[in-house]
């Protein structure tokens, strides 16, 4: 697998024990094996720096420092296999954030909505700990092999920025859930088909938009009609 893709970040033992046995990794193995995936899958919980990050968190779930905890050193077995596979471009996420956490940075947004403000609206669990503490999620972190901090006057404390070097996706839901979209996409070969469809907007307002999108289109060999004074066009996806 030296000209992997695609890394997959899985924590099949946290798995099972928030919804049973399921035998996700026999499909992920059988799914990363598609040549239009390429990947390898690394299991975080094999490492034991990442299994007491796990535990502390477990002791303490609300604790938006514990989550980072356990993300920083998933992170640095994430920068070891970038590494070994050079070629890679995506990295897949098994799990939502009880299963492998976002990683959690404060809100620096200077106006009064801050992610406090929406804790009600979010389930109780690690993720309303997260808003409860003025932290954004992102998964980015996990993507940036060198983080920025940006040399402006504008950019408050200092504070790293996350630009990610690879695609970056996460696979939810329940296992039996996970293993229905791996199964589709095996099933269809990893090609999706989409049916001629159309995009319309108020002309005074978006033209200029859809007229880019539409050449956007045709250089990418998709055909497209782009009349330059109708509110439509029509893109058929060949």
């Amino acid at each position: 697998l030296e000209n992997a893709l695609t890394l997959v970040l899985a924590a099949p033992d946290r798995m099972a024990e928030q919804y049973g046995a399921a035998d996700i990794l026999t499909r992920l193995y059988a799914w990363a094996d598609h040549p239009s995936v390429q990947g390898v899958i690394l299991n975080v919980e094999s490492d034991p720096v990442v299994q007491a990050a796990y535990a502390a968190w477990d002791v303490n779930p609300g604790s938006w420092q514990a989550a980072n905890d356990v993300a920083e050193a998933i992170k640095v077995l994430v920068d070891q296999f970038t590494d070994t596979y050079p070629n890679l471009a995506y990295l897949v996420i098994v799990g939502d954030d009880e299963i492998i956490p976002f990683y959690r940075v404060a809100d620096q947004n200077p106006t009064f909505w801050h992610e406090f403000h929406y804790r009600q609206s979010v389930p109780a669990g690690t993720l309303r700990d997260a808003f409860a503490a003025d932290r954004i999620l992102t998964d980015d972190f996990y993507a940036d092999r060198s983080p920025t901090v940006p040399g402006s006057p504008f950019w408050v404390d200092g504070h790293e920025l996350f630009l990610p070097d690879f695609a970056i996706g996460r696979l939810v839901g329940e296992p039996e859930e996970m293993s229905a979209i791996l199964e589709a996409f095996l099933t269809n070969d990893g090609v999706i088909t989409l049916d001629p469809g159309l995009i319309g907007g108020d002309p005074s307002l978006t033209r200029d938009l859809r007229e880019a999108q539409c050449l956007a289109y045709q250089n990418d060999g998709l055909s497209a009609s782009c009349p330059g004074s109708s509110s439509q066009f029509w893109l058929s996806v060949l």
